[in-house]
């Protein structure tokens, strides 16, 4: 009998050190998904910003001339100009000056990209 109630109580707590640990992990999981969001923006570079009209061509050549002179690649959504952490990200140059829908994470002013798409109010019929 002592033998069996001694097991029963490792038992126990074995199973209440182990519960706490995997409860932790899984909110700590969820919490990282959630700071993952989503923006429709427009990716453009830093010295032109919205505007392009220092060069002639489009935002799409205008973008892709001033980065490669140097310029950062920025996102914008609005009046609101996003730092993109990870300027090697591949969609960036895929997609410049183009409308399109980032996912990633957000601190302070700077996205770091997970993913690009073409939102579907952009998306080109026929």
């Amino acid at each position: 009998m002592k033998k069996l109630i001694t097991r029963f109580s490792t038992l126990a707590v074995l199973i209440s050190l182990v519960f706490p640990i995997s409860a932790l992990a899984k909110k700590s999981h969820k919490a990282a998904a959630s700071k993952e969001k989503s923006w429709v923006v427009s990716i453009s570079e830093s010295g032109c910003k919205t505007k392009h009209d220092m060069h002639n061509g489009s935002a799409r050549e205008c973008t892709l001339k001033c980065v490669k002179e140097g310029g950062k690649y920025i996102l914008v959504r609005g009046k609101t100009v996003y730092d993109v952490a990870n300027q090697d990200f591949a969609g960036l140059e895929e997609h410049a000056g183009e409308k399109v829908r980032v996912t990633g994470t957000k601190s302070g002013n700077t996205i770091t990209i997970n993913q690009i798409t073409v939102p579907d109010s952009a998306k080109k019929v026929g």
